[in-house]
């Protein structure tokens, strides 16, 4: 092999090796954005500190109830007994594939009630 043929070759490899390194890189960064908006164990208002929006059911626990939209548009709704927020209650509408929520339909929640449904 000549030496412009090995250099040839060596810069397609490297180029190669450049673009899966920056395709991982891309992939990466939209699996953490879609989990930061979606996970509300990575959330920052995760937890149970927002009691205001929950009801005790007959076991004691905290429970409220959320609508779910897409883009505005009803989706149905949901009942959470964590966090209490609307970036949790969006979490449940998403992962639990509400209406149209989940997959590619990322929805939003609004509280709907201090009662669960």
């Amino acid at each position: 092999m000549s030496p412009s043929r090995t250099s040839n070759t060596s810069t397609i490899i490297l180029i190669g090796i450049v673009s899966c390194i920056s395709i991982l890189i891309v992939s990466s960064i939209i699996v953490g954005v879609y989990m930061a908006r979606s996970n509300p164990k990575d959330s920052k208002d995760s937890g149970d500190s927002n009691k205001k929006n929950c009801t005790e059911d007959s076991t004691g626990a905290c429970i409220s109830a959320w609508t779910c939209y897409l883009k505005d548009m009803y989706q149905g709704n949901v009942n959470i007994w964590w966090g209490h927020k609307d970036g949790d209650a969006g979490w449940a509408c998403n992962n639990w594939h509400v209406g149209s929520c989940g997959k590619n339909n990322i929805c939003t929640a609004e509280f709907l009630a201090n009662q669960a449904l």
